[in-house]
């Protein structure tokens, strides 16, 4: 019988951390959300037939040398290569998507939201992050209070998931349909199996295990931050005897789950398109926006070294224009045909490091620069669509779609951001006191290196490379910064419980701030 008050104390949590959603009326669409989900519906559509509401825009290519199939109500029209009494054999028809395919943008992302809104509907995908999210943090929470005794460890377990729900965006990335909504999770995911993993379950292990393997494939970031996290898991590891196997292991074993999943992606895509994927020039555009790949364009051009010098009369904008304008005054990328794309895509690194020897110190303060704008970066946009995101929604989501979207309080710009985002400033500077006081103490400084204070640690490393990963080397986004800001308070929970560990000693050990 104590199992249906605990799936009710589950489901509410679910629904707490969906809450912006129901608020909202149906999940938030960002620009680009459409693409991941049509991307997986072509998908879908080239293997299996099956169309969607989401298969509105796809193009029907008849491989050449075969007949045209004709629309109902339509005659065939002769071919005149066939003589007479020739039977016509018509062949399947090829799905193509209307855009490019892009390698930034992830098709298995795309098919966890496809499966979610064809299976369970609107709210089928916020319900999944919100489960997934409230069970990484359970078990992060979980792992990293067990030393502690049995009831204490339940209240800090439940406050930390209700400090979470109320008191963070995580609810708001939970509500919106893109990858950031597992940039935390991942992070828990994978600082729970390398710290705390013996103190779970194999089912929990394998939780675990399974949100780390697919996050990491829903975007490019997440793969940078795993390295660098991990990497830092190492160095804590330094002069012990134990620990190096999963610490090693585990990042290895992610990555290649990544590198495996886009060259499986590329594969299908090559086969299906007779072309690979395109990568955006995220890092020429980033250099070009900031000065230094600009000025290196100006006196490297003649003769022109770099596609790009073909168009210096558009330069400089802000990256975002320059990769996704269709404007062909002001944006580069998008107004390309697909070869040049693909050879804008392949120059990028080559591109970057040129500039790189040219101007090291111009460009290594452009990453500072823009990774200190990243960190102080605090906002919850695109929550309340603006004019040009509520035009791109009614032009680029399926009408059946559109219909409640243009019902939402998003659509009518009355969704409650500015207390999320006071409180998520609050949280965070109460959140770095704390961790830098509790390192400074006596006590702190004796436990760093056990597992909570190492989790607090790494989930601080996150925070930077975050920055680093997403403001220096692209471009600087609130969402980027407040997709991970929750995970602040987590730390401050982990570390807390490693000083009650070390104050316990052998015996029950009791919670921060209770007396012996």
């Amino acid at each position: 019988m104590r199992l249906l008050p605990r799936i009710g104390l589950w489901a509410a949590l679910v629904l707490l951390y969906a809450w912006p959603a129901l608020f909202n009326g149906g999940p938030f669409f960002f620009p680009d959300t459409s693409h991941y989900i049509r991307a997986a519906d072509a998908a879908v559509a080239s293997v299996t037939g099956h169309r969607s509401i989401w298969s509105d825009r796809l193009l029907e290519a008849v491989p050449a040398g075969t007949a045209s199939p004709s629309a109902p109500g339509e005659a065939s029209a002769p071919n005149p290569n066939m003589t007479a009494g020739t039977p016509t054999v018509e062949s399947p028809v090829q799905i193509r998507p209307a855009r490019t395919v892009l390698t930034g943008r992830s098709i298995y992302y795309g098919a966890f939201l496809y499966a979610g809104l064809e299976g369970f509907g609107r709210f089928g995908p916020v319900f999944l992050q919100s489960a997934i999210a409230a069970g990484t943090v359970a078990l992060f929470l979980l792992g990293a209070t067990g030393s502690l005794a049995p009831r204490c460890r339940q209240r800090w377990i439940w406050g930390g998931l209700l400090t979470a729900g109320l008191l963070t965006p995580l609810p708001f990335f939970v509500s919106r349909l893109m990858p950031g909504a597992f940039t935390g999770p991942l992070i828990l995911a994978f600082l729970s199996l390398i710290l705390f993993g013996p103190r779970y379950s194999r089912f929990e292990r394998a939780f675990l295990l399974t949100v780390a393997a697919a996050s990491i494939t829903f975007h490019i970031s997440h793969v940078l931050l795993i390295l660098s996290v991990g990497g830092g898991a190492l160095l804590l590891n330094l002069g012990q005897r134990h620990g190096w196997a999963i610490r090693f292991l585990l990042p290895t074993g992610l990555i290649l789950v990544a590198i495996a999943a886009q060259m499986l992606f590329s594969a299908g895509v090559t086969r299906t398109l007779g072309a690979p994927p395109t990568a955006p020039p995220f890092l020429s555009a980033r250099l070009i926006a900031d000065g230094p790949g600009y000025r290196y364009l100006e006196t490297h051009c003649a003769p022109p070294a770099f596609l790009l010098c073909n168009y210096r009369d558009r330069m400089p904008q802000p990256s975002d224009i320059m990769l996704w304008s269709e404007n062909s005054r002001e944006g580069i990328f998008s107004t390309l045909d697909e070869e040049r794309k693909r050879r804008l895509g392949s120059e990028d690194i080559r591109f970057y490091l040129a500039v790189l020897r040219e101007y090291p110190s111009d460009v290594l303060g452009s990453i500072i620069r823009s990774s200190g704008e990243q960190a102080l970066a605090f906002d919850l946009d695109h929550f309340n669509y603006v004019a040009s995101h509520r035009e791109g929604a009614r032009s680029h989501l399926p009408p059946e779609v559109f219909a409640w979207v243009e019902r939402s309080a998003a659509f009518r710009g009355i969704v409650p951001v500015a207390p999320t985002i006071m409180v998520t400033i609050a949280m965070t500077i109460l959140s770095l006191f704390l961790l830098a006081a509790g390192y400074a103490s006596r006590r702190g400084r004796a436990v760093w290196r056990t597992p909570g204070a190492s989790a607090a640690l790494l989930i601080l490393l996150a925070f930077i490379a975050n920055a680093v990963v997403c403001g220096g080397m692209s471009t600087p986004h609130a969402r980027y910064m407040m997709r991970i800001v929750w995970l602040l308070p987590l730390a401050v929970i982990a570390f807390a419980a490693a000083m009650a560990w070390s104050r316990g000693g052998a015996r029950a050990r009791p919670c921060p701030g209770q007396r012996q």
